[in-house]
């Protein structure tokens, strides 16, 4: 896994990556599961392969995983938490526990061979134990994650809103200290339409979070605002939608024709491969209703009607006005 640009490559071809992180599928415990909790012992095995069957049938290639939690995605209803834990004795510090890691090393090569590449985000939000941690232990968890899974093809994402919890110098040292550790991309997600720390020389990709309830103009418009402004460098648009509907795939949609590197709450079917194909220079502009990309005589064009989309060489660009 590499960065070019704005865009992420694996190998020598393009990756444009697509899941469903809030919307994955449905298990004995709840009625709604969500990928992060996939390596959760508070999950049945039959869970995971809802988990895993539900992105691969909504025709995702890429799946969101914690390697820690504490309280994210507590059930409200009953008080049931999903903690995540490396270590052997204790939800946090002390010796880690090297059967349970290499189960996951497993389950992750597992996934990787069904066809859905993990991201690892290492840092949960609503977890007080993290956000009250020892530098140095919080460090020590990080060595010892890229320890575990850096032989595989992954991407990180150091933390899940990681300026609720922490100061921007502690994420800064956090980060750096991640991306000293690894070749593979390194991301940042932020609060609701946060894109500063994105900015920084560590981060190699951001993890963007629009917020709910927008259109897919809206994401369209803060895409390509927030593209230009962290710089040449990927974006994903990874969080806008709690449902997996037509709204879903819409906006998914429009965060991919204003040229993300990936999207994380729904896209259409097959949106990766179409993505993946195009040529790395594509340029967004828009007329109406319809979205285009272009390079050269290669032009992209999407329907947010129908959802179509659809590319052509040598054609007219039907759009006339970027942005």
């Amino acid at each position: 896994m590499t960065v070019h640009g704005n865009r992420l490559y694996l190998g020598d071809g393009s990756y444009f990556p697509s899941t469903h992180f809030l919307h994955a599928g449905s298990g004995s415990a709840r009625e709604q599961l969500y990928s992060h909790l996939y390596l959760s012992p508070d999950i049945s095995d039959s869970d995971r392969s809802s988990i895993k069957q539900g992105l691969l049938d909504k025709g995702h290639n890429t799946i969101y995983i914690y390697t820690f939690n504490e309280n994210d995605y507590k059930d409200k209803s009953s008080g049931q938490t999903y903690h995540i834990t490396p270590y052997k004795d204790a939800l946090w510090g002390g010796d880690f526990d090297d059967n349970k890691l290499a189960d996951w090393h497993q389950k992750m090569q597992a996934l990787l061979d069904a066809g859905l590449r993990p991201v690892l985000w290492l840092f949960p939000d609503d977890s007080p134990t993290i956000k009250n941690a020892d530098t140095a232990e919080l460090k020590r968890y990080i060595n010892k994650m890229v320890q575990e899974f850096d032989d595989l093809p992954i991407m990180y994402v150091l933390a899940l809103e990681a300026d609720e919890y922490w100061s921007s110098s502690r994420i800064n040292e956090l980060g750096e200290y991640l991306g000293s550790l690894t070749v593979r991309p390194v991301g940042l997600h932020q609060l609701n339409g946060k894109a500063d720390l994105m900015r920084g020389s560590w981060v190699d990709f951001g993890a963007y979070q629009y917020g709910f309830d927008k259109t897919w103009q809206d994401i369209y418009t803060d895409t390509l605002d927030k593209r230009d402004y962290i710089g040449a460098k990927p974006l994903i648009g990874a969080e806008y939608d709690l449902d997996d509907d037509f709204g879903s795939q819409q906006r998914g949609l429009a965060a991919a024709f204003a040229w993300t590197a990936g999207v994380g709450n729904g896209a259409p079917v097959s949106l990766d491969e179409f993505m993946a194909a195009l040529p790395d220079d594509m340029v967004p502009s828009r007329s109406g209703d319809t979205l285009c990309l272009q390079s050269g005589d290669v032009v992209a064009t999407a329907d947010m009607n129908t959802l179509d989309y659809s590319k052509c060489e040598g054609c007219d660009n039907p759009c006339t006005a970027y942005g």
